[in-house]
């Protein structure tokens, strides 16, 4: 014997064979040369023909190999399940840095969009005042150009608020009937 071998194991043992029962079990035990070594064992009793039990039989098989290898696997799965829970909380902190820097871009576009368009805004209104203000043929065809120049800015610039929009989940959309054709 290892000394290793639980005391309560010894008892079942012995409780279960003593009362007629078959038992089986693991034992630690210490061969010869003083190596130690893990055992399955199946102790029946056997029983006279007066129906007592005249003796035990025993069978035993070394797991020595099998249970180094059943810890090795353990340690190796319970360091696999760490090396899966850190590689999920990093990417939670990536997933979380990401949102973060994709809710300030969007802000960011929103408030720059906004900041373009009110200047704008006056300049389209001063192209109005110069319309309206006998402006030659060349000076007409200039204004011509910054107006549709400012119209595309313009649309840019809605264009940009709606993704913004779209991104933070504040989008309405307008349900309405449209022509394929157009």
């Amino acid at each position: 014997q290892s000394g290793k071998t639980p005391k309560k194991t010894f008892q079942a043992m012995w409780a279960a064979i003593s009362h007629g029962r078959p038992w089986k079990g693991t034992l630690y035990n210490r061969r010869r040369d003083g190596t130690e070594y893990v055992e399955l064992a199946v102790l029946s009793p056997i029983r006279g023909a007066d129906g007592r039990i005249t003796h035990y039989v025993a069978a035993k098989e070394d797991i020595t190999e099998k249970q180094r290898v059943a810890e090795e696997l353990n340690q190796y799965r319970n360091h696999l399940e760490e090396l899966v829970q850190e590689r999920t909380t990093e990417l939670a902190d990536a997933r979380q840095r990401a949102d973060a820097a994709n809710e300030a871009k969007s802000a960011f576009l929103a408030n720059m969009s906004h900041e373009i368009r009110t200047p704008m805004n006056g300049v389209v209104g001063l192209l109005d005042v110069l319309e309206n203000s006998g402006l030659s043929v060349r000076q007409a065809g200039l204004v011509d150009t910054i107006r549709q120049s400012a119209a595309t800015l313009l649309a840019i610039i809605d264009d940009v608020l709606d993704l913004s929009k779209i991104e933070a989940g504040r989008m309405e959309l307008e349900k309405r009937p449209v022509s394929l054709a157009e």
